[in-house]
């Protein structure tokens, strides 16, 4: 889990400055250099209900919020309801409209 702000050594590996090395990928971290395995992925998570992390970090990562909350939930039903709605409506009026 992570707080607000990542530690500076990662920024290699969310920057991916890997270095091709025959036919093997690198990455410097600190002062090691690590070897990058195909289909290497990065998961960090934080409990931090609301957190703010700094543009920076948006940019280098994809943030997903997973908080589910009863009126995040109602909001979207309802945005789906009105779309659902409003499909069936224009549907209706070119109906009506192409209806000798």
């Amino acid at each position: 889990d992570i707080e607000e702000e990542l530690d500076p050594v990662l920024d290699p590996i969310l920057e991916k400055q890997f270095v091709k090395s025959g036919k093997t990928l690198k990455v410097k971290l600190g002062d090691k250099e690590c070897d990058v395995m195909p289909g290497f992925k990065l998961y960090i998570t934080t409990k931090i209900p609301n957190p703010r992390f700094t543009p920076e970090l948006f940019a280098k990562t994809s943030v997903i919020d997973f908080t589910v909350t009863f009126s995040g939930l109602e909001a979207q039903l309802l945005t789906r309801t009105v779309n659902l709605s409003l499909s069936v409506y224009v549907y209706i009026h070119k109906f009506i409209i192409l209806t000798p």
